[in-house]
């Protein structure tokens, strides 16, 4: 006589794939866990950041901003606030060169808006790098997706000229995926006066030069399709990954010239009609 029923044999083949599926999560959890500490240790002893192809050789891109979440969580435990978010990889070659199909995405922290009269010591990252940007802030919270740029106008009235200093200091060659998981390498920005956003806010000439030297030339619209559809694609990202969106909450669109490497020099960024920022680099 059968003493296991069919229905029972049924019953504990589905119990034990359901068991094997929970294990596997619980690892990746844990897998995802101990990517999210080993970055944020190289943050606290400024070590270049992790390249996490040898114990992540398939990390996919959820799970990188799952790891990126996470390091910023445990920086908000930490006493550290989310003022925004930044775009990075916003031109077509940037992100072939790093095998991605659109751009990414990170967080701005509190600890890493820069206002120590404009000086700031290269020696604090690994590989500075320098960024030309725009900066919008949001007049009120967003809770939704946002259809088109005609309904964000409602959200954004203010610019303000900006400057992100990445931190490109990888123990080894990174891929996409260790761009987002480490917040698309951010490690300080500083942002000028606010005002209101200019009509021929894709057109507005723009450079950046060191002691008096040109360094670059570029135009405000040069990201993605314009700087209102960069705004619009941020805002429906980082809804879909989960970040909150509230007033105050900054926004930058990413590099509009040439992606320069930070060296000791007095720098003037030229943002047309929205003003100059003076900054100095020290060793």
């Amino acid at each position: 006589m059968n003493r296991f029923p069919l229905a029972g044999l049924l019953f504990f083949g589905l119990f034990a794939a359901f068991f094997i599926q929970l294990i596997l999560m619980i690892e990746a959890a844990n897998r995802l866990d101990e990517a999210a500490a080993q970055i944020i240790n190289a943050k606290r002893y400024q070590h270049a950041a992790p390249v996490l192809d040898k114990n992540h050789p398939d990390l996919n891109i959820r799970e990188a901003y799952l790891i990126q979440y996470k390091t910023v969580e445990l920086q908000v435990e930490n006493g550290e606030r989310v003022v925004g978010y930044k775009a990075g990889l916003t031109h077509e070659k940037g992100q072939q060169a790093f095998k991605l199909a659109e751009p990414v995405t990170g967080a701005l922290l509190s600890d890493a808006q820069w206002q120590n009269d404009q000086e700031y010591s290269i020696s604090q990252g690994n590989k500075i790098m320098i960024e030309q940007e725009l900066a919008f802030r949001l007049d009120k919270p967003v809770n939704q997706y946002i259809k088109n740029t005609e309904e964000l106008r409602s959200f954004i009235s203010q610019v303000a000229p900006a400057i992100e200093l990445p931190d490109l200091g990888f123990d080894g060659k990174p891929r996409g995926v260790d761009i987002i998981a480490n917040n698309v390498a951010n490690k300080a920005f500083y942002i000028g006066q606010w005002q209101t956003i200019p009509d021929n806010l894709n057109t507005l000439e723009l450079s950046l030069s060191c002691n008096g030297q040109t360094l670059s030339q570029t135009n405000s619209g040069n990201t993605m399709e314009g700087q209102w559809q960069a705004i619009l694609w941020m805002i429906n990202q980082q809804l879909e990954l989960g970040y909150p969106l509230i007033e105050g909450h900054i926004l930058m669109t990413g590099n509009l010239g040439k992606l320069l490497p930070g060296k000791p020099c007095k720098y003037s960024a030229d943002f047309a009609s929205l003003g100059t920022l003076e900054f100095t680099l020290t060793r």
